[in-house]
């Protein structure tokens, strides 16, 4: 039975749970993919309750330039409140170039021409623990992303294949992760992940979608209404939470309510969105 191809991710892949969307460098000089146009409304912080949230600071030119992340652990009972801190670098041409986590460990970003091409994740005594690799398609949308991972624990996936189909909005339907042992064998199929019951309004994405983290890259362009993680026989659900949001006279979710359908239940969950 394979296995899942999460559980190799060490300190370089702080994933949260509760965190969804998203918000990559790109340059107006590529006629095949122009750079999108800056939103002018500005997703500033995400509130989950009083000791838990995500904010974001943007320099001039609007881009990011810090993100932090507070949380409680709940699971194990302790109550411990954690802090991510990521603070973005950028090139003479206005490319990200790195970001460095509080931890110490940090992401370099690499192009050909204006087009990103791969990012490396090293750990805080630099050394190179994830290589991925991108391809894009129309309106700059990620397609696949390819993750060689080096030194892999023993019997942990070495390479891990994303692949992501999209709807005439925009708006991601489907992520299928793949995962592979070794070098000689072939991918496998680990999850699938559908999106749906998109509301016609407007989102501005945060930096989660990806890590490493893509700045201006969107997955979606409205806000999902429902995501079904799927086993690999497409047909095991493994989760399934639905969404429902309140909005600002722009259309801009202000609130957002989450409902985890599982046995046993889980507790419903709400964010607010607050904007710049």
């Amino acid at each position: 039975m394979k296995q899942s191809v999460f559980p190799f991710r060490s300190e370089l892949v702080i994933r949260l749970s509760w965190v969804v969307f998203a918000c990559v460098v790109w340059s107006c000089k590529d006629q095949e993919h122009p750079r999108p146009v800056e939103d002018p409304v500005k997703l500033s912080k995400i509130v989950w309750g009083p000791n838990d949230y995500q904010e974001f600071t943007y320099n001039t030119r609007g881009q990011i330039v810090r993100y932090v992340s507070q949380w409680t652990y709940i699971d194990d009972g302790s109550g411990a409140t954690k802090k991510m801190t990521a603070d973005f670098q950028y090139d003479h041409t206005s490319h990200l170039a790195k970001v460095i986590f509080g931890g110490g460990f940090y992401v370099k970003y690499h192009y050909q021409g204006n087009v990103l091409k791969k990012s490396e994740e090293y750990t805080s005594k630099d050394r190179l623990a994830l290589t991925h690799t991108y391809q894009f398609g129309i309106g700059q949308r990620v397609t696949e992303v390819l993750t060689q991972v080096h030194d892999p624990l023993e019997e942990a996936v070495s390479q891990i294949k994303k692949t992501y189909a999209y709807d005439g909005r925009g708006n991601v339907i489907q992520e299928k992760v793949y995962g592979k042992l070794s070098p000689r064998e072939a991918f496998y199929l680990s999850t699938i992940t559908a999106y749906e019951d998109y509301d016609q309004q407007q989102t501005t994405g945060n930096l989660t979608d990806f890590f490493p983290y893509l700045p201006q890259a969107k997955m979606n362009v409205n806000n999902p209404g429902k995501q079904t993680v799927l086993g690999s026989d497409g047909s095991t659900v493994l989760s399934v939470r639905t969404f429902t949001y309140q909005y600002n006279q722009k259309g801009y979710p202000t609130q957002r309510t989450v409902q985890v359908q599982s046995d046993p239940p889980v507790p419903v969950s709400s964010a607010s969105y607050q904007y710049q």
